[in-house]
């Protein structure tokens, strides 16, 4: 969130006060409470669009002028009769819809003496998942070259997009209507983030001559209370990102920053080249109002999911990539601390976190009586390795220019769970994804001895297996394993979020995995 710099009045806040102001009261109420818990003012102000937001003076009344507005949904008018309270150096943030285009408030917002950029986001279900600035000339080609999906419509026209200069992405990405940001200082100020402003980005690159990053390109929240903020410093000059900057949107969610920031060191030590260049090298860390940060280095490419969507040789083809990539990965790694993997452990503390009823014959079929003496290798596992999180980009790196980001649920552990995690994800044609029909897709790739996707997932495990020189009869128990693994960590998650509880995708999967008939699966 960006901040308005006040040295005359040193604060235990950003800023002395805040208003939060929109047409949802309850997301209103929501904001105004997170910006409390993060105090990110001293006094956090719920204004109702009957209020005056203050004298016409422009002073902000009694209260003293206000540092920091947030408009959730807010038209025009309603931003415009707020905006006398903000002081001199005070931070407008304002959320709203951009069909009447981002560069007309844009041009509203500098007329009344704003110094302000406009931000396109993209939504995913009830988030934002994307902040992408329209100032920076490559900001918006970098965008529809690696993060844009290109499926449908989408891809015609990030095509037709990417032929285009810097400019004319710009100005179609801020034309049309959707959801926009826009991020303004009264007068003359800083509109870097607050977390850019205050923390020290001493790992952060900085191109020839230059002061250090401005804008970030891409700020994302995830979907729960344990996701994290991600910032990538992006400056005009720049043709991608320089870094990229993490940290938990809440305090207590600041392990997984931590551990994400140790084990990419223990990596950079750890791994050889060159699979070492495809995993992201810490640059840096501190922390930002309590919340750890790590800072760490920018990795190209376009996520894996967004080019392997047919049912054809190419889907097959990519899968086959990641296959190697995540060998590559497990077959040279040794973590200096890992301990034999227990698969009847992990399944006896998914019974007891999941509240998770199986019978005895599970250990049987799925724990490590199952493995028939089979000692599994232990190396390094993402442990959340989706077509997202693992990209394409050029050649000279390990697996045929593979590489993963977003290691905060990396352990070491057994091997082929990561493989059977992206292949439960994968996108597959014709079929519904995960979120939306789980059972669907866990019977279609696994519990079906044929159709394609079972098709193709058998050939996929069976190169990592022949790679790593495994049996095939480890693939259920493997398979049992990763469910109860990832069961756990939700459980663990929803647990420390403090929200209502919610269903488990994970501990349902795994029950469905563990009743199905033998001899009903390809493995």
């Amino acid at each position: 969130m960006p901040r308005s710099e006040r040295p005359d009045e040193p604060r235990e806040g950003l800023v002395a006060r805040l208003l939060v102001l929109g047409t949802d009261a309850a997301r209103v109420s929501a904001t105004a409470d997170l910006c409390r818990a993060l105090g990110v003012a001293d006094e956090v102000v719920e204004h109702r669009p009957d209020q005056p937001a203050g004298p016409d003076d422009g002073r902000g009344g009694p209260g003293g002028p206000v540092g920091l507005v947030v408009a959730l949904g807010s038209a025009w008018p309603d931003v415009l009769a707020v905006l006398p309270a903000l002081g001199p150096g005070g931070v407008l943030y304002w959320e709203a819809d951009g069909r009447a285009g981002a560069w007309a408030s844009l041009r509203r917002l500098r007329r009344v003496g704003m110094t302000a950029t406009a931000y396109r986001r993209r939504r995913h279900g009830e988030h934002d998942t994307l902040f992408l600035p329209l100032g920076p000339r490559e900001a918006a080609r970098w965008y529809v070259d690696e993060l844009a999906d290109d499926s449908g419509t989408a891809r015609r026209v990030a095509r037709r997009l990417a032929t285009s200069s810097g400019a004319a992405i710009r100005g179609a990405l801020g034309a049309v209507g959707g959801p926009v940001s826009w991020v303004a200082v009264r007068g003359e100020g800083d509109l870097t983030p607050g977390v850019l402003v205050d923390l020290d980005l001493g790992g952060v690159p900085s191109g020839p001559g230059d002061a250090g990053p401005t804008l970030p390109v891409v700020l994302t929240r995830g979907e729960g209370e344990w996701s994290r903020v991600v910032l990538l410093p992006f400056d005009d000059r720049d043709r991608s990102p320089r870094a990229v900057v993490k940290l938990p949107r809440l305090a207590r969610h600041g392990e997984a920053t931590l551990r994400e920031r140790r084990l990419l060191a223990e990596l950079a030590q750890t791994l050889p080249e060159p699979v070492r260049a495809s995993v992201p090298v810490p640059l840096g860390g501190g922390s930002w109002q309590g919340l750890p940060v790590a800072v760490e280095s920018y990795l190209p490419g376009r996520p894996l999911g967004h080019r392997g969507r047919a049912e054809d040789d190419p889907g097959r083809a990519e899968l086959l990539r990641a296959a190697a990539w995540v060998a590559a990965l497990h077959r040279p790694t040794r973590p200096p601390s890992a301990v034999a993997p227990s698969l009847d452990a992990t399944l006896d503390e998914a019974v007891a976190s999941c509240g998770l009823v199986l019978g005895p014959e599970v250990r049987g079929r799925f724990g490590d009586a199952a493995l028939r003496g089979t000692e599994l290798p232990r190396g390094y596992q993402h442990g959340d390795l989706t077509p997202t999180n693992l990209r394409v980009a050029g050649g000279g790196v390990a697996g045929g220019g593979l590489s993963a980001v977003d290691w905060e649920s990396g352990r070491a552990g057994a091997p082929l769970t990561d493989l059977l995690y992206l292949l439960l994800h994968w996108p597959w044609p014709g079929h519904p994804d995960l979120g939306t029909a789980p059972d669907d897709v866990l019977r279609a790739v696994f519990l079906r001895t044929d159709g394609t996707p079972a098709r193709t997932a058998q050939a996929v495990v069976t190169a990592y297996l022949g790679q790593l020189d495994l049996p095939r009869h480890v693939v259920g128990p493997l398979l049992a394993h990763m469910l109860a693994l990832q069961a756990v960590d939700r459980a663990g998650r929803v647990a420390s979020s403090g929200d209502r509880p919610v269903g488990n995708l994970y501990a349902d999967l795994l029950g469905s995995a563990v009743t199905a008939p033998e001899g009903s699966t390809w493995w």
